[in-house]
């Protein structure tokens, strides 16, 4: 079973410009805590690749997706589907195709701030998030995905090297 990690959303780090329904670019940036509140909820929030909602990596729900704050940001950890997408999936991993990760939310407090002359968004407290995924081109360039490798706790460690010196 292929999974894969990453980042989704970094604290303290604004966005590349981000295209307003005016025409007009702003930014966002995330601040620390922002997601706790939604994570508590209990709710089934779909992993997706590209934000396509037909194409589903894993679900909370399920238990195929863990999402979780740390102090760098919105953290993943994905079971990939064990048929030809995840296949084809981890292969685009692998070559580099997906780079990072971004998310659908809707923001429930925030405010406008000026950082270097720029307008940016910055968001407290996420009041919904609906979608979270791998993608190509991210709003956040420092998210990132990447294939897990397998770890072995210790005591299974240790099991592996008594078995391998009988």
């Amino acid at each position: 079973m292929a999974m894969l990690e990453g980042l989704v959303a970094v604290f303290d780090s604004v966005s590349v410009p981000i295209p307003a329904k005016d025409g007009r670019p702003y930014r966002e940036v995330f601040r620390y805590g922002a997601f706790a509140k939604v994570l508590s909820s209990g709710i089934d929030i779909p992993m997706t690749a590209e934000h396509d909602p037909y194409l589903v990596l894993g679900r909370l729900a399920d238990g195929t997706l863990r999402l979780w704050e740390d102090y760098h940001g919105l953290r993943f950890e994905v079971e990939l589907p064990r048929r030809e997408f995840g296949r084809e999936v981890l292969k685009d991993i692998r070559s580099g195709l997906y780079r990072g990760g971004s998310i659908i939310f809707r923001r429930s407090n925030w405010q406008w701030i000026g950082v270097g002359g720029a307008s940016v968004r910055e968001i407290v407290e996420v009041g919904a998030l609906s979608d979270v995924t791998i993608c190509r081109s991210p709003s956040y360039t420092d998210t990132f995905v990447r294939e897990m490798t397998p770890r072995l706790d210790a005591a299974t460690a240790r099991l592996r090297n008594v078995e391998a010196s009988l």
